[in-house]
């Protein structure tokens, strides 16, 4: 292994230790809100009153949707010129044979 090989994969890992910590943080952050009282019952209720997962689910789901329709509808177009392609082929092939008039 090269020192720039060496380097590079020193700096990877570093980065991805970094990640696991930021999560590690994160959880303790997110644990935290959860157990913060207020006047003897908790701030936070359920885990919806901070992230939607229906909602967010839904959103995800319909940029699906709209993906998949226009990929049908450029689908659908592509079909419609490979048409006009053959027909315009056929007369093509037609001319030629008439001695191309």
């Amino acid at each position: 292994m090269t020192p720039w090989e060496y380097s590079l994969r020193t700096k990877a890992y570093l980065l991805n230790e970094n990640e696991n910590e930021r999560r590690v943080y994160a959880a303790a952050f997110a644990n935290r809100l959860f157990k913060a009282e207020k006047k003897g019952r908790f701030t936070i209720k359920d885990v919806k009153s901070i992230y939607d997962y229906e909602k967010n689910e839904q959103r995800i789901l319909a940029d699906f949707k709209q993906t998949s329709i226009q990929k049908q509808e450029d689908t659908e177009d592509l079909y419609e010129m490979r048409k006009r392609l053959l027909r315009a082929k056929e007369i093509v092939a037609k001319k030629n044979q008439r001695g191309g008039k």
